[in-house]
């Protein structure tokens, strides 16, 4: 989730409560998550500076790589819908496409979360997403009666309630806390 409340992206993750700078380039999130599947390892390559000594980190990084949101997940399905690697192409177009952003510049710098929530809001017309529709087919949907689907959606899709008090007292002290968190 990119929270708009703030003017900068996060670049740095926090393990027990220590901040480590992080290369934020969609790149290497890319690289570190092909690695992280296909060799099960984590890579340290994420780290700009100083690295963090034991293993705490590789959740945090995994939770910055997944930048996850209250929006619909697709939990249910099994199926993988996408591989960076075989899908490259069909990323890049859908980015042309839909954006008339060029992937392939080797000047191009974007943040992962911003390259993840772009990937994730191509159009339906994209080859992309017709893919990712066909790879996560079930036949089970056709059962299900229109209205039981919008009626899931409606609640899927739900905007989360307002910012209470007690969650801007929250925000204030991660202000004051880690100064990279400036409106």
């Amino acid at each position: 989730m990119i929270d708009l409340r703030y003017r900068y992206l996060p670049d740095a993750l926090d393990v027990d409560g220590v901040r480590y700078p992080i290369h934020t380039d969609f790149r290497v999130w890319i690289a570190w998550i092909m690695e992280a599947e296909t060799q099960r390892t984590a890579s340290i390559a994420i780290f700009s500076e100083e690295v963090p000594d034991g293993s705490a980190w590789v959740e945090v990084a995994q939770k910055f790589a997944a930048n996850p949101d209250k929006t619909p997940t697709g939990k249910g399905a099994r199926d993988r819908a996408y591989d960076f690697l075989e899908d490259g192409g069909r990323i890049v177009s859908g980015f042309m496409k839909d954006y008339g952003i060029n992937l392939t510049d080797p000047e191009l710098e974007m943040h992962w979360h911003l390259f993840l929530e772009l990937f994730r809001g191509l159009s339906d017309d994209t080859v992309m997403v017709r893919a990712m529709g066909y790879r996560t087919y079930s036949d089970s949907d056709g059962k299900q009666k229109y209205e039981t689907k919008m009626k899931q959606a409606k609640k899927a899709w739900r905007l989360p309630e307002r910012v209470t008090v007690d969650d801007v007292a929250a925000i204030d002290w991660q202000r004051a806390a880690f100064g990279q968190l400036t409106l």
